[in-house]
């Protein structure tokens, strides 16, 4: 460990300029310090497809490719003429209703390449199912990789279910969103406040892929001279290799924490702590009545979510979470879903404030502990 921090320390002072050079200029990067950021992605994108164009060569573009898959029924595009994307409904990024709300296409954006949730594109799926509203596809938009979605803990059929209607797609480059919508659009738009917001989107796509961590050629002559030093090549892998992990790490670090807290009899005994994939630790078994909550808690290596949820089947998942907040009072911090049936969340951005974190664990443990033992 000591070899990896001298040789960061000696990265950071060779290397103080890298990072700051400045993107290709962008009215996305200028007018705001969350550029960067998904949820500043999906709002852009989500006002985006708002213009017809843009939504017409989508529309285009998903029956071009999932009729290339199987023998799917045609989008029509006249029936998604006069609907508006929504935003973080039920937790998606982006839905988008045909005018009679019968049917939906939605997006999920990964543009900074965050992880899954528990069985996140079916339970959106679903969530849709279970109002009635049908199918027609769903778009999950990666930065630059092909990853589908995650499939653990799915049932065979559910992902053939899904993966009849899936687009997997990335922000850049061959049979991309800027290959199929952005560049048809430039192509084709009489529109000049659309052909420019088009530019502007394509280049803050292009920015998001190559960062500000642009390298001058001096800087990448002394970055590769430090590499080929000392092992340092082999080294540096190590770095990567440990920030990528870092999720994980914070898992088992976190569980630890947790179960610390059950021996010290500030959890019930009876609560269950557990780890789910490589990025989730859970609190289950907190019983109130005849309702189960669980607690999920997922890291990634630049958000902590808290995400609240109940096993029970056949229970309002919105009333049995209403009965907790209302128990818990002014300690409670989940926010509650768009939609109904779709799960309370909690997140923050300040995933290396260990004591914050481990605070926030602890209070939430203390707040349900305290409301169960208030109501017996």
């Amino acid at each position: 460990m000591k070899d990896l921090i001298n040789l960061f320390n000696c990265l950071s002072n060779k290397l103080i300029s890298y990072g700051k050079n400045k993107p290709e200029k962008c009215i996305f990067n200028s007018i705001s310090d969350l550029y960067y950021r998904e949820n500043f992605h999906s709002d852009v994108i989500a006002y985006y497809l708002s213009y017809d164009l843009p939504k017409k060569c989508l529309i285009s573009w998903l029956n071009e490719q999932l009729k290339a898959k199987n023998e799917t029924e045609e989008i029509v595009y006249s029936e998604y003429e006069y609907s508006t994307p929504i935003r973080e409904e039920g937790r998606r990024d982006i839905t988008i209703y045909s005018q009679d709300h019968k049917r939906a296409i939605f997006i999920e954006n990964k543009s900074n390449d965050a992880e899954d949730m528990d069985q996140q594109v079916y339970r959106y799926y679903m969530d849709l199912i279970k109002n009635n509203v049908s199918v027609d596809a769903v778009v999950y938009l990666n930065k630059k990789t092909l990853k589908e979605p995650s499939y653990t803990g799915w049932k065979n059929e559910d992902i053939d279910e899904i993966k009849a209607l899936l687009l997997v797609t990335t922000l850049t480059g061959p049979n991309s969103f800027t290959d199929k919508i952005i560049n048809e659009v430039i192509k084709e738009s009489n529109d000049i406040r659309l052909t420019a917001f088009s530019m502007e989107l394509k280049t803050l796509f292009k920015n998001i892929i190559n960062g500000e961590n642009i390298m001058s050629n001096s800087d990448f002559e002394e970055y590769m001279t430090l590499l080929n030093q000392d092992n340092n090549s082999d080294k540096m892998k190590r770095l990567v290799q440990l920030f990528n992990d870092l999720p994980n790490t914070m898992r088992d670090y976190y569980y630890e924490y947790l179960q610390g807290l059950r021996s010290d009899g500030i959890m019930p005994k009876t609560w269950k702590v557990g780890r789910y994939t490589r990025t989730c630790v859970f609190i289950d078994s907190i019983i109130l009545g005849d309702i189960n909550y669980v607690v999920d808690i997922w890291f990634s290596s630049d958000s902590i979510e808290l995400v609240l949820h109940i096993r029970n089947t056949d229970v309002n998942v919105n009333e049995a979470c209403d009965h907790i907040r209302q128990l818990i009072g002014n300690k409670w911090f989940f926010q509650k879903p768009a939609q109904e049936g779709s799960f309370y969340t909690f997140s923050s951005d300040k995933i290396f404030d260990q004591d914050g974190i481990k605070q926030l664990l602890r209070e939430t443990v203390i707040s349900f502990k305290d409301a169960i033992e208030a109501k017996h």
